[in-house]
């Protein structure tokens, strides 16, 4: 699905760089308008691997390439009001590469609201286990419906799901220490970006990033009535 976004959103690189100079309306306003709509798609293509990276860094280019246009028409804009020579056609100019710039805004805005989401998702789930973990004295063994996996270096198995904000998705893992005193829920956004949120018994619920770093704790504002989960408790 993500390979025909990405053709979609790869046609309409060649069409933006066409020139005006088209005589028939229709095929005029087509060129104008259509090319920025087929970015659509980046609006829910995920980060996740380095390949969809490798596909969106050209798309990217779009929009530099815009903002100089933009740039360009604007200062040719001044040079006209100043020889009062005005160019009928220099305003239209303005709509495609403006267009663009509105299509990355507006995919930027929902991958961040799709990712705090997300984060809220993660917090609510990660406070439900810390519930159950200082209620039954330990942490739950694993959460239901989600797949099992065996981590290659310490052999312990850890579980993993995947949610879907805004239509963009994002994977949980689930993992439990030795003891079963301590787990660590980790939400992956995108290509090495993820947070993990960490608790057990007799612990505050925290949430560090990949380096050790804590995320601020304002970030904490766990809702338990967020969603429901169904855990496996058994030692």
């Amino acid at each position: 699905m993500y390979f025909t976004f990405y053709i979609l959103v790869l046609i309409a690189v060649p069409f933006l760089i066409l020139t005006y100079r088209v005589k028939n309306r229709i095929v005029f306003w087509l060129l104008v308008i259509v090319p920025p709509l087929l970015l659509a798609p980046l609006i829910v293509m995920p980060v996740r691997d380095p390949i969809i990276l490798g596909l969106l860094f050209p798309l990217l280019l779009c929009l530099p390439v815009s903002l100089i246009v933009l740039v360009v028409r604007a200062i040719q804009l001044i040079i006209q009001l100043i020889k009062k020579k005005p160019d009928k056609m220099l305003g239209f100019k303005f709509i495609r590469p403006s267009l663009v710039v509105v299509m990355f805004v507006v995919a930027t805005a929902c991958h961040r609201v799709s990712a705090n989401r997300a984060t809220a998702y993660a917090i609510g789930l990660a406070d439900q286990l810390q519930t159950q973990c200082e209620t039954n004295g330990y942490c739950p063994v694993s959460i239901d419906s989600w797949r099992t996996y065996t981590n290659s270096f310490t052999d312990r198995p850890y579980y993993s799901s995947d949610i879907r904000k805004l239509g963009i998705n994002y994977r949980l893992r689930y993992a439990t220490s030795a003891d079963g005193k301590s787990f660590t829920v980790t939400l992956i956004y995108g290509f090495e970006s993820e947070t993990n949120f960490e608790g057990g018994v007799g612990k505050r619920l925290n949430a560090v990033y990949p380096d050790g770093t804590p995320v601020a704790t304002k970030l904490l504002h766990p809702n338990t009535n967020a969603l429901s989960i169904h855990t496996n408790l058994g030692k």
